[in-house]
């Protein structure tokens, strides 16, 4: 195993292995130890390590190590060629800690998938497949490099081993740049000792000179080459740092007594020219590729199985409000149209905005202060006109662009919004001019089935001092509740992690808000002084509201997937935040009769390409059904990309975050909501891919997804730069899924079925954008084109039910979402003739 003979034009190869024992050795290959079947102990660098069935440990060049098993075992081993990793990365030394038996983690399950592929591929023939492992092969290397690689190299036994380190660090250094001309100096340099130190330890510890140890090093690896390869002497003298054929003959027979060509011709005779596997290891590698393969292909294939009397009324939290930003934002487009197709599609009850006081005229005769609420009449009739009802923020929220949340990128501009009011009376008597006049516009009945949200704004918390919010919410609550105590005031737009996060829905991921470096001070929302002052948990904030006398009618929070600011690759999914929200306010003690989030998405950018595609309208669906029984309301982020348009949203698609493009053109996200609007009254059943719901009159309407994880190449790239064409890198490689629901006790006869998908082939505005050249500018016929093409296929088929007994069968792939409707027909009975 120490002279490993890699595949052609490859930096990676393995082979698998059933030895009981091995040897103790070195060698100047990474290795990738991973264990098949059996237990057995590793022994690395002195270190004992149990390894049971599927674990795996990364083994650092020139380290000693060996294993012993009591049974039969079966391993594969990869080498990774340690000096062309170290060219290719334009490193001096690597050292990776990568060891399954220690620690478990995505980034752990992410490489271990990947190897399971790799294999997966090991019966297949070269030619099919060369391309598809080589692919593999880079996969496992960019997970090793980007999630294990380490500064300081691991396993070292003792502190006290100072000479045992300094012998391996020259050893490693050598043999990552043993193939390029290396003098005394740039060692000693790198090992941060004198020449002449160095020369001198050199001798000592190796008992020769600087030179000598070098071209050992190289007459190491050219040996090894002569015996794993077929090329000239010539060639092997230049690949490994000699500067011609004589110095390799002259250093060869002063160690072996033989010329590079006879050593070459020994060594040859000797090594077969193909590695045979005895028949029963062949046959042991198969049996487990096998088993592999049956793994795979049973979890792609899963059977949900109901009752029609499972039956139950539930909420659809999901579409009951939608977000649509700033309320000054309206006055400059057309969002009439856009708000008209939500609510008549897609059945939202209200619509979510802030800046309220933009659209607000205010005049001044010495003390004494008016409102003039004309313009904002204009847009609450508009609401109300076509049947939504506002869900209003009241707060001076920033405003604020957002690109992406990677930290290294300079993309952040936000602008301080200055709060209006300067003391509690003020800001009672605009709240009493408020809900007096809307109250007569509208009648009291109708203001009862607003909500009201005062938002909570970071200026008014310093570390654990709530006092100046919750002052202002008892302001807004007893003001509002003076008109009617029906009127529904809550609070606060809180993220999960901490009340410093209450932007997080803006600032995702950020070790701290800090803006760009050349940005105008006076656009800064939070210095690093507010910051860090605003460091409280979430439980002591409800702790502290609970003291309080006005609690809210609703609490509201912000759910985006990324909860922990010092790990972007902390990705959280709604149903998890959720649950761990409940916990905290069920721990604080704190009752509130409704739970809101008022913000949610898969992330906060309006930059971003998978805003546009069928990965989001799959995680539109599963975030839905995952926690639509555990809120009694929520409001995506957001209803239009006209929010978010700006001068660099030119083209067709720009990764906004809305439904419906600027266009007008519905976007895949826009369709979830459309599949989900379709559900029936009853729920059947909701769980893994699918819903099942009833009308309560032998209509049935199964939603179902296949939303497949964001893989970790996603993460290591900001969202703006994310581009359209690479997108299928970026989740997990699932390939289709096979589900099967059946309904008990349905009623006999025929059925109507019609079959509503969305995938990258038909439905998806993206996709097909994408077939068209991603053209930069449309006219006004590709437009019309556009929205007429991009609608999902519908399919409609008969289906009979005996034995009361009602399956369905359907494919999907990944991030694939369907609607599946069942109708019982019932047929005329033919009237006679003549």
């Amino acid at each position: 195993m120490q002279n490993y003979q890699f595949p052609k034009n490859s930096i990676i190869g393995y082979d698998f292995f059933e030895e009981k024992t091995q040897p103790i050795h070195v060698h100047s290959n990474i290795e990738i130890f991973y264990l098949l079947e059996g237990e057995t102990v590793l022994w690395i660098d002195k270190k004992k390590f149990m390894l049971k069935q599927d674990d795996f440990i990364v083994i650092n060049t020139n380290i000693e190590h060996y294993h012993k098993a009591v049974s039969n075992v079966l391993y594969a081993c990869f080498h990774i060629n340690y000096y062309e990793l170290c060219h290719q990365l334009s490193s001096s030394q690597l050292f990776f800690s990568c060891n399954s038996t220690l620690e478990k983690s995505v980034e752990l399950d992410d490489f271990q998938s990947v190897i399971k592929s790799i294999f997966n591929q090991h019966t297949k023939s070269q030619q099919s497949n060369n391309f598809l492992l080589t692919s593999l092969y880079f996969n496992l290397l960019a997970i090793l490099v980007n999630h294990f690689r380490i500064l300081e190299r691991p396993y070292l036994s003792s502190e006290k081993e100072t000479d045992e380190a300094r012998i391996r660090k020259i050893h490693s250094f050598l043999n990552s740049n043993y193939k390029d001309p290396i003098s005394l100096e740039e060692l000693a340099y790198n090992l941060f000792l004198t020449p002449a130190y160095l020369s001198k330890y050199i001798k000592n510890h190796f008992h020769m000179n600087y030179t000598s140890l070098l071209n050992e090093i190289r007459l190491s690896h050219a040996i090894e080459e002569m015996e794993t390869t077929d090329k000239s002497i010539t060639q092997i003298a230049m690949n490994n740092g000699f500067p011609n054929v004589t110095s390799l003959d002259r250093i060869l027979k002063r160690k072996h007594g033989k010329t590079p060509s006879a050593y070459a011709k020994t060594l040859r005779s000797l090594t077969p020219k193909t590695k045979i596997q005895p028949t029963d290891l062949s046959q042991k590698v198969n049996k487990y590729i096998d088993h592999q393969m049956q793994e795979m292909v049973s979890d792609k294939s899963v059977i949900y199985k109901t009752n029609v009397e499972a039956g139950h009324l539930y909420n659809k939290s999901f579409n009951r409000m939608i977000n649509i930003g700033g309320l000054s934002d309206i006055f400059n487009f057309n969002f009439h149209d856009h708000l008209l197709t939500m609510k008549k599609e897609l059945g939202f009850e209200y619509i979510r905005f802030w800046d309220l006081y933009s659209s607000i005229m205010q005049s001044k005769n010495g003390d004494s202060c008016t409102y003039n609420f004309s313009k904002l009449d204009r847009i609450f009739d508009l609401f109300i006109d076509t049947g939504i009802r506002p869900y209003i923020e009241l707060g001076f929220k920033p405003t604020l662009v957002l690109s992406s949340v990677k930290k290294s990128v300079d993309f952040m501009v936000s602008k301080q919004k200055t709060i209006l009011f300067k003391t509690p009376s003020e800001y009672e008597f605009f709240l009493k001019s408020f809900i007096t006049h809307y109250t007569n516009r509208y009648r009291l009945d109708e203001i009862e089935k607003w909500y009201f949200e005062q938002w909570i704004d970071p200026r008014q918390i310093i570390g654990e001092n709530y006092n100046t919010y919750f002052d202002m919410f008892e302001v807004t609550y007893r003001t509002l509740k003076s008109a009617s105590p029906n009127i529904r005031v809550g609070g606060g737009g809180l993220t999960l992690k901490n009340i410093g996060q209450a932007l997080n829905a803006y600032f995702k991921e950020f070790e701290s808000v800090k803006p760009v470096e050349n940005a105008n001070k006076s656009n800064i929302f939070l210095t690093d002084e507010d910051y860090s002052a605003i460091n409280s948990d979430f439980s002591s904030f409800l702790s502290a509201w609970q003291k309080r006398p006005c609690h809210p009618d609703f609490f509201s929070m912000y759910c985006f997937p990324y909860t922990n600011v010092n790990n972007i690759k902390n990705y959280t999914s709604m149903r998890d935040q959720v649950l761990v929200i409940h916990d905290e306010i069920e721990n604080a003690g704190f009752s509130v009769p409704e739970f809101h989030i008022s913000e949610w998405n898969f992330t906060a950018s309006d930059r971003n390409a998978l805003n546009d595609g069928c990965f989001k309208s799959a995680y539109i669906v599963k975030s839905a059904l995952d926690t639509m029984q555990l809120v009694d309301l929520m409001g995506h982020w957001s209803a239009s990309d006209l929010y978010a348009e700006s001068s660099d949203t030119n083209q067709i698609l720009n990764g906004c975050s809305g439904l419906i493009s600027c266009d007008g053109i519905k976007k895949p996200a826009y369709y979830a909501f459309n599949f989900l609007n379709k559900m029936g009254k009853y729920l059947l059943f909701n769980e893994g891919h699918c819903a099942i719901t009833s009308n309560g009159a032998d209509n049935y309407t199964i939603i179902c997804h296949f939303y497949s994880d964001l893989n970790y190449i996603y993460f290591l790239k900001s969202e703006n730069e994310i581009t359209i064409s690479e997108q299928n890198r970026l989740f997990e490689p699932n390939e289709k899924i096979r589900i099967q629901c059946q309904i008990e006790n349905v009623r006999n006869g025929n059925y109507s079925m019609r079959i509503h998908s969305l995938n990258s082939d038909t439905g998806s505005v993206q996709n097909e954008w994408l077939r068209m050249g991603l053209l930069p500018k449309m006219n006004k016929d590709d437009v019309e084109y556009l929205r007429q093409i991009c609608t999902p296929r519908i399919s409609i088929r008969n289906c009979i039910v005996k034995d009361h007994i009602l399956i369905i069968d359907t494919i999907l792939e990944a991030q694939e979402i369907q609607c599946i409707q069942l109708d019982y027909m019932i047929f005329a009975i033919p009237q006679p003739t003549g």
